[in-house]
């Protein structure tokens, strides 16, 4: 699904039809959906689980439990003003991780960077449109 939706935006920006991206559109649920879907998963296995591999994770750092809460704020007609610097710093830490891939103590999949990409180029057409 990720490579899919990657797939989808790349096609779309470099056609110049990345205004479609700013409105809700199925894209962005079906991001918002994998995302809640990621979030359920390792809050649960973070929360209710004992293993050795949830102790010290530094997947929080590209995975923000906060957007499960941005996500619902979007989809309002009346967004709180934090919401676009939230955004501009989601992004900014997606790329940062990129940039420092291999200088975070953690090893992380290499299946994580069109993850982090997806959520970098999101970040930056949401700050954008708000």
């Amino acid at each position: 699904m990720t490579l899919g939706i990657l797939a989808l935006l790349a096609v779309d920006f470099l056609r110049g039809r990345i205004e479609q991206w700013k409105s809700k559109n199925l894209s962005e649920m079906a991001f918002s959906l994998a995302y809640w879907e990621w979030a359920d998963y390792y809050i649960v296995s973070l929360v209710c689980t004992d293993h050795i591999a949830t102790k010290q994770n530094w997947n929080l750092l590209w995975f923000l439990p906060t957007h499960i809460v941005a996500g619902i704020l979007l989809f309002r007609k009346s967004r709180p003003d934090w919401l676009n610097k939230y955004f501009l710093a989601s992004g900014s830490l997606a790329v940062l991780l990129l940039l420092g891939w291999y200088i975070i103590p953690q090893s992380f999949h290499i299946a994580f960077i069109p993850i982090l990409l997806i959520i970098a180029l999101r970040s930056w057409v949401l700050y954008n449109k708000l």
